[in-house]
């Protein structure tokens, strides 16, 4: 059973605050929510009930938030409703894929809920809450490619501010205070022999002591509940419940059912169907309540339609012209374009996206290209001339002609973006 040993022979690891990168929005989840998005996650929300814990809300309307990520990797807000659920979804972000998400809360102390992220090879990333969006991620640790159980109560060291706790393969349980700044700083051993759990996430307020919580699911369904001190220790663990075997995700979804209680998410694995497990506020849960199985997709961003609508069509006129298949037109990388296209907006530079290729492997295209374009005089022109000039300088570019009259694509995605800068344009192109 996990102890809760004094530290010993600690090394801090993986905290570089010096080493910052913005990019625009892009990860995913590891644990599956299978809905009607088979594949899609959840994001643990907010735990209103108390201060201390991580506040998830991230429209700013004062209600619990839900996250999901489709198969495609494109991020989705369901914004919480008065009532029992949520309401149809916003794409935010696309592009997370292969990540594990942190959900902190307010991170960096503005008020407003922020993202964290592990990426596969071993980087921590920082993504400010835009209340509803958020902004491009910072990189603020490396190493943590290792570390299982990535997540954070809030705070859970008792000074205010949010925190994150990992497990290590060997069973180790760490403590990464923050410093209300978007950092953290070196962590702690706070516990040892963790690795008899299959999953161990945030609790909430589960006792209504005010304190951050910590849940644990064993192989054999039990769960049990570690109740913390708020001085960055917990007590020895309850169990609280039994019979979790068959579901594929357990999670602490703060309080979804508006009663001030922090109650708990699950999926059942052989039907797909999603419950809430009220939380009473005394360490236990009341009847579980069925959220149904028809999740819809993260809504198609319509900002700029015509503009990338005309894209499209004199993308595939040209291919007409030159004998070619035309390309179908793919939710997945008009997300991707346009999140890239608003990312360039917003900083002002014209750049290739640098994890491009990497990412699109990962989603499984073989053949993939992306064409970026600016025209800073596009302020002073029409719609029609500004999207005839993109179309015409990509033609006349030896570099990203070839790749708009390949054979090997066979998808396409659009985006456009009038930023101060003047109006950026994204095409990606992918193949099987």
């Amino acid at each position: 059973m996990p102890r809760h040993a004094p530290p010993r022979n600690v090394r801090p690891v993986g905290v570089h605050p010096a080493r910052v990168r913005p990019d625009r929005l892009r990860p995913a989840f590891a644990v599956v929510l299978a809905m009607t998005l088979l594949g899609a996650l959840l994001v643990p929300t907010s735990a209103q009930a108390a201060t201390a814990l991580a506040s998830r809300d991230y429209t700013g309307d004062g209600r619990t938030d839900v996250l999901t990520v489709s198969p495609s990797g494109q991020l989705g807000v369901y914004a919480g409703t008065a009532s029992t659920g949520v309401a149809r979804s916003t794409l935010v972000g696309n592009g997370w894929t292969g990540y594990t998400p942190v959900r902190p809360g307010d991170f960096n102390g503005d008020g407003v809920a922020d993202l964290l992220a592990v990426a596969p090879q071993g980087q921590l990333y920082f993504y400010a809450g835009r209340g509803g969006t958020f902004a491009g991620r910072v990189q603020i640790g490396h190493g943590w490619q290792d570390m299982t159980n990535v997540f954070s109560p809030g705070d859970f060291s008792g000074d205010g501010i949010a925190d994150v706790l990992a497990t290590a393969p060997g069973g180790e349980l760490y403590l990464y205070p923050g410093n209300d700044a978007g950092r953290l700083t070196a962590r702690t051993q706070i516990g040892h022999g963790w690795q008899v759990y299959t999953d161990v996430f945030d609790g909430g307020d589960l006792n209504g002591d005010g304190r951050a919580d910590l849940l644990a699911r064993d192989g054999d369904g039990r769960l049990f509940a570690y109740y913390g001190t708020g001085a960055g220790r917990m007590r020895s663990r309850v169990q609280v419940g039994n019979g979790w075997v068959p579901y594929t995700q357990v999670s602490s979804v703060g309080d979804l059912t508006g009663d001030g209680q922090t109650d708990v998410f699950a999926i059942h694995a052989s039907t797909g169907q999603a419950y809430v497990y009220p939380g009473t506020g005394r360490g236990s849960f009341t009847a579980r309540v069925a959220l149904g199985t028809g999740w819809r997709a993260p809504a198609k961003d319509a900002r700029y339609a015509y503009e990338r609508g005309r894209l499209f069509s004199s993308l595939n006129t040209l291919r007409a012209s030159r004998g070619l298949a035309a390309l179908t037109r793919s939710d997945e990388l008009d997300a991707r374009a346009q999140a890239w296209a608003d990312h360039m907006a917003q900083t002002r530079v014209l750049v290739h996206s640098p994890n491009f290729r990497t990412e699109m492997t990962a989603a499984g295209w073989a053949y993939k290209s992306e064409l970026i374009v600016r025209n800073t005089g596009g302020r002073s022109m029409t719609t029609d001339a500004i999207l005839t000039y993109m179309h015409n300088w990509w033609v006349a570019s030896p570099d990203h002609y070839p790749w708009m009259v390949s054979p090997n694509y066979t998808h396409v995605g659009h985006g456009y973006t009038m930023g101060s800068g003047g109006p950026y344009a994204v095409t990606v192109l992918g193949g099987r």
